[in-house]
């Protein structure tokens, strides 16, 4: 198992982009809703390893600075099918996977080297991201404890996660919801945490068995 490293005190850093004119720019803002970035040169961050969210462009760096703890929220809304660049990241220095994809309606990346060797939260990673269908079976989810709406409105999703390590999970509340696609045999999962929030994980999973769901017992429910 990977452990978490400390590393040098974080110092904050400027984003560095390219707009819709085509001119390089650059900021210390990191909400990106209004900002018409095409393109990310250099990646960003504050003191807490925070970076910039909402980016809609096409491209980032293929490296993820070390100093950047969170990636929450990082893509949500995007329109774009494929993002260049996030394929290579190395992500395993991050706490916070939230939201991540959220609402990326035509997003179907390859993120098949993504590590979450430290993240505690995926909430919402995928939610409202109903093109994507890509393989993150080794995503490696030892430490996250939050999955809630983690698939929710992920209509094309099917992916085998059945080796998922859910240990310490312990927020699983409409995970699936509205996953239409998704019918992996999840039967084997085994829940050590008592979980807080399970309601309509598997709302409206119509292709879904009920053989195939994750088995609940009065300890952990």
């Amino acid at each position: 198992m990977k452990e978490f490293k400390e590393i040098k005190k974080i110092e904050s850093e400027w984003t560095e982009y390219i707009d819709s004119n085509n001119d390089s720019q650059k900021t210390k803002e990191f909400n990106f809703k209004k900002i018409k970035a095409k393109e990310i040169l250099k990646l960003g961050y504050d003191k807490n390893g925070c970076t910039i969210h909402h980016f809609k462009g096409k491209k980032v760096p293929n490296k993820l600075p070390i100093e950047i703890r969170s990636l929450k929220s990082f893509f949500s809304n995007n329109p774009n099918k494929i993002i260049e660049g996030i394929e290579t990241w190395d992500t395993k220095l991050i706490l916070d996977m939230s939201y991540v994809f959220e609402n990326c309606k035509k997003f179907n990346g390859n993120i098949s080297r993504w590590r979450a060797f430290n993240a505690t939260t995926m909430e919402g990673m995928f939610k409202g991201a109903k093109k994507f269908n890509n393989d993150i079976s080794d995503l490696y989810t030892f430490r996250v404890h939050n999955m809630k709406y983690m698939f929710k409105d992920s209509i094309e999703f099917n992916q085998d996660i059945s080796n998922w390590n859910i240990v310490n999970l312990k927020f699983f509340r409409s995970m699936f919801e509205n996953a239409h696609s998704f019918n992996k045999d999840l039967s084997k999962w085994t829940f050590c945490q008592e979980i807080v929030f399970s309601t309509d994980y598997d709302k409206n999973a119509i292709s879904w068995a009920d053989f195939n769901k994750p088995k609940f017992n009065k300890k952990n429910t």
